[in-house]
């Protein structure tokens, strides 16, 4: 059964997006492949949980197993994916130029990541007067069933 010994290379380790990534490379090899740490028991490379549960961090040293037919290039394709580690993302700041700050006297536009603050306030309640009559709310069991629209007023 071959092996290969590989230090993961992921600053965030074998978690979220390089252990996605290494999953789906492992299952697209279509050999059994194993993976474990230390002296630790194996777990299928195509199972997201169970690469997950390694809790392989970045520097930690993994240990890929495989059988079958093509388990040589299998190892090979999956130990070149851990030792250099998922491709960056470009995001939308490092497609553009680096952001220059504006002259002096000139306002900064906002944008999507900084929108201008608006200050909140609560809507406002609708007090009564003081000294206004105000209608107290009964149910039909408490001014009686037989008196309907009868309600008392209170003054505020």
């Amino acid at each position: 059964m071959p092996e290969r010994k590989v230090v993961v290379a992921a600053s965030s380790g074998l978690h979220a997006r390089p252990a996605k990534l290494f999953v789906q490379a492992a299952a697209k090899t279509g050999a059994p492949v194993r993976i474990r740490v230390g002296d630790g028991k194996p777990v299928p490379a195509s199972s997201m949980l169970a690469v997950l549960s390694l809790g392989a961090t970045h520097g930690t040293e993994v240990t890929l197993e495989a059988d079958g037919p093509g388990a040589e290039e299998a190892l090979e394709s999956l130990a070149a994916l851990l030792s250099k580690g998922p491709r960056r993302r470009r995001t939308r700041r490092s497609l553009t130029s680096p952001r220059v700050p504006p002259p002096p006297g000139v306002p900064l536009a906002p944008t999507r990541a900084s929108p201008v603050p608006t200050p909140w306030a609560p809507p406002p309640r609708a007090h009564p007067a003081p000294g206004a009559r105000v209608p107290i709310l009964r149910t039909a069991s408490a001014r009686g069933a037989s008196m309907p629209g009868h309600g008392t007023t209170a003054r505020a």
